[in-house]
């Protein structure tokens, strides 16, 4: 990892891409984690009054250091791609779990910046014991759930994963991504997408909306797409 490091500091300094090897250096450890946006659970960040001293400074410094963004909490404007958590029973890793988001314990954020390249999430997942440990508490879905078991989870999801500060179009959406299961969660996203994109276009005409409104009602189910609606309303 050392030697892969300094070939492309030189590599950099030697064609002018850098100005110096400090800045190439700077340059590459800030790219190890581009385009990963972490909140951390787990107790390893406590809140915005711990990141004056203590360790939870460290977290926080290393993973921007290595050119993540990271957040307080799922309220930010950007989306969540990792959380990072030194415990695997917190309702943020549940939450994780649940809407496909990478859920890693903390050795992923120490390895990837002590070898300057971003390790595969598969190799540091949050123990699958952990969320097992809750089945009170979380239910567990089949690969082929009956509306009975969606609704049930939609009815728990609403109460314990989904945050009641979210606007009702978010809360639906998670909850639908929950509902339907990761295997069928592209085309639902899909779907999603273009409900919004019309929603939101001043020129939209009623046959398109209908249009749009009908393959959602045929893809997740007129009943199901109900219940959710009310479950993020209430």
């Amino acid at each position: 990892d050392v030697l892969r490091v300094l070939k492309r500091v030189h590599l950099e300094w030697v064609n002018g891409v850098s100005d110096s090897c400090a800045d190439a250096l700077q340059g590459i450890r800030a790219s190890v984690l581009e385009g990963v946006h972490a909140v951390f659970s787990g107790g390893l960040i406590k809140g915005p009054d711990s990141l004056n001293k203590g360790p939870d400074v460290d977290w926080w410094r290393m993973a921007e250091g290595c050119g993540a963004r990271c957040h307080f909490g799922w309220h930010s404007d950007e989306p969540v791609t990792h959380v990072v958590s030194g415990n695997g029973s917190t309702n943020t890793v549940l939450k994780a779990v649940h809407m496909g988001i990478h859920a890693v314990n903390e050795c992923w954020l120490k390895q990837s910046a002590a070898r300057w390249r971003r390790q595969a999430e598969e190799t540091y997942p949050i123990q699958p014991s952990a969320v097992q440990s809750l089945p009170e508490r979380m239910p567990m879905l089949p690969a082929a759930p009956t509306l009975e078991q969606q609704m049930a989870a939609v009815r728990w999801a609403s109460q314990e994963l989904v945050p009641s500060s979210l606007d009702d179009n978010q809360r639906v959406s998670i909850l639908l991504r929950f509902a339907m299961g990761a295997a069928k969660r592209p085309q639902l996203d899909f779907l999603l997408a273009r409900f919004d994109e019309v929603e939101k276009a001043e020129d939209a005409d009623a046959a398109e909306w209908g249009r749009v409104v009908g393959q959602l009602e045929d893809f997740v189910g007129v009943a199901l797409l109900k219940a959710v609606g009310q479950a993020a309303l209430t």
